[in-house]
């Protein structure tokens, strides 16, 4: 079944299908993820997000008009981080890999946790959960964004009790989360934000054979 078919099926079908995801579900705190965004935003608010399209965020189509919603994304290190919202897909095939102060001068990491005492439901997708449930591959692995928007859809709308999305960083594998913006209050970023520089960049990005000027 591909992603797309979740958004077709009757009430019954999607009983059936979240009671199979249901199976991902585990309930664990959050501690000291990394998430990089734009420093004017960490300034003001670093738990700040909004409904844009993104990994697990749908897109409103004039035939689909759905509502899309937000989320939080972040990775338990810098590095990750760093190819989830700075590099991305940019040095594929490049003999020569330069992380340039124009890519990420403007941003700074933050972290966050779940506020103490508190912990949240998340489907967990990693470690072959993926497969052993169901989920098609696409939403996880696939640079195209379109499957996880579907899938997240689902999830969000059919198991209202879920608060995000456990996943492995397609550039690292390292673990990744995405929070739901309605779990948002569970969560606490103390500390200032951290600029990003080269002294701080250059260290954790040079294994993964990432030059930073």
């Amino acid at each position: 079944m591909r992603a797309s078919n979740l958004a077709t099926l009757n009430a019954a079908q999607k009983r059936k299908v979240a009671a199979l995801f249901s199976g991902m579900k585990t309930v664990r705190p959050l501690s000291n993820f990394v998430r990089i965004m734009p420093t004017t935003y960490a300034k003001k608010d670093p738990l700040s997000y909004g409904p844009a399209t993104s990994r697990f965020s749908p897109r409103k189509l004039p035939s689909r008009p759905i509502q899309p919603f937000g989320l939080i994304y972040g990775t338990i290190n810098l590095e990750t981080a760093g190819f989830e919202a700075v590099i991305r897909d940019s040095f594929n095939l490049l003999p020569a890999r330069i992380l340039r102060p124009v890519a990420y001068q403007p941003k700074s990491a933050v972290n966050f946790s779940t506020a103490s005492g508190s912990a949240l439901t998340l489907l967990d997708m990693t470690g072959g959960n993926a497969s052993r449930y169901g989920v098609p591959t696409d939403v996880i692995r696939f640079s195209n964004h379109t499957s996880g928007q579907f899938f997240s859809e689902f999830v969000y709308n059919t198991m209202k009790d879920v608060d995000g999305l456990l996943y492995s960083s397609r550039f690292t594998e390292a673990l990744c989360v995405a929070v739901y913006d309605r779990t948002i209050p569970k969560l606490v970023s103390p500390g200032s934000p951290m600029y990003l520089t080269r002294r701080i960049l250059a260290p954790v990005m040079a294994p993964w054979n990432v030059q930073v000027l």
